[in-house]
């Protein structure tokens, strides 16, 4: 199967998108020749700049590719891979949907100390753990560690900081 090429909407005769996610410069003040261009790493994403602005490779194979991005959705990569940017590994997600699936992936982590509104450390978990084994009431831990009661009940029952509670129950 040959790779496609389309002209990137607003530049074209200057630039084009590949379906397999590379970008030509058409450009040929240099060697005569089009080039690739070789695209850079921004915030884990691959951007091209394009007459003076910097684009998302993704959304260039999207929109040439898929089409328009409807209103409120986001191009996603399938496979989770941010540097695979083939036609064929992008889909338009709407915002939640592109959460749940990094979170599936494993490739958005807010587990435990890691959620921004966390109060405990993984560390504080194995000592309250620790102390409903011994047999402490749940109101004295909750004091001692700052937190609601109904927070070290789901700690107990395993609803929170389950990849903590499964270890150590």
């Amino acid at each position: 199967m040959s790779e496609k090429w389309a002209a990137i909407e607003g530049f074209v005769g200057e630039y084009a998108i590949s379906d397999a996610g590379r970008v030509m410069s058409m450009n040929f003040a240099k060697s005569g020749l089009p080039g690739i261009m070789k695209p850079r790493m921004v915030r884990r994403y691959m951007i091209v700049c394009i007459g003076r602005k910097s684009k998302y490779v993704h959304h260039l194979v999207a929109h040439a590719f898929i089409g328009e991005k409807p209103a409120g959705m986001q191009a996603n990569h399938k496979d989770g891979d941010r540097e695979n940017n083939s036609a064929s590994n992008l889909e338009y997600v709407t915002p939640s949907e592109n959460i749940k699936h990094a979170c599936r992936l494993r490739l958005l982590d807010n587990r435990g100390e890691k959620h921004s509104q966390s109060r405990l450390t993984e560390a504080n978990v194995y000592q309250i753990l620790e102390h409903i084994g011994n047999g402490r009431a749940i109101v004295a831990i909750a004091t001692e560690f700052g937190v609601h009661p109904s927070q070290i009940s789901h700690i107990k029952a395993g609803r929170s900081w389950p990849h903590i509670s499964r270890r150590a129950g």
